[in-house]
């Protein structure tokens, strides 16, 4: 069973605060607004609480630049009833492979955060996704759903036996299926070639 990464209650303060700034100004806060906003004296302790957030897989940091905070998408910072979801196997993040749905495993996330959905997760073998920062180990959690629009990342079958990880897209009768990494090739078929599995909510980072 995969353990939930959760934050503390600071670093869940911190946490929402990094979200809200970045979704209301569209750059990240600088690290004396964190702090000024969490209300300590030092700096030092931003940067604690920063590593300690960066270890969870829960922001990715350039400390060479001055609002260099990246906020993740990832579970852990939802506190509250955890629930065990089962992880279904492996998916491609690279050229696609067959599914593998024997493993018995689990994966802990927070009941809230499902909202009534059907979900299962998937450990994501490969580098394909690699500048949406979905690497080797990571675990995906998917809804179970054949509706997406243009741009989700999705899990789907190809060619009803491949299994791949990619951005879906559609245009008239051809999907698309685009890699995050410039060194694989995007995936070219008839709609009627490819079946989505599901489509990703979010990420658990293997650390």
């Amino acid at each position: 069973m995969t353990k939930l990464q959760r934050p503390t209650p600071q670093q869940k303060r911190i946490l929402d605060f990094i979200e809200e700034y970045i979704e209301k100004n569209g750059i990240s806060p600088t690290l004396l607004e964190v702090k000024d906003h969490i209300g300590v004296r030092s700096l030092g302790t931003v940067y604690e609480h920063l590593d300690k957030l960066e270890s969870k897989g829960l922001i990715q940091r350039d400390k060479n630049a001055p609002r260099g905070i990246r906020y993740l998408i990832n579970v852990g910072r939802h506190i509250g009833e955890i629930i065990q979801v089962p992880m279904i196997g492996t998916i491609q993040a690279g050229a696609p492979i067959d599914f593998n749905q024997d493993s018995d495993e689990t994966v802990e996330i927070p009941l809230s955060f499902i909202k009534g959905k059907d979900v299962f997760a998937l450990e994501v073998k490969g580098d394909s996704m690699i500048d949406a920062y979905v690497t080797e180990g990571d675990i995906v959690i998917c809804e179970r759903t054949s509706t997406v629009k243009n741009g989700d990342m999705v899990a789907a079958m190809v060619d009803q036996s491949d299994a791949t990880l990619k951005r879906f897209f559609k245009k008239g009768e051809q999907v698309v299926l685009k890699p995050e990494n410039p060194k694989y090739k995007d995936i070219k078929r008839k709609a009627g070639s490819v079946e989505v599995q599901g489509r990703v909510l979010t990420i658990i980072r293997n650390m």
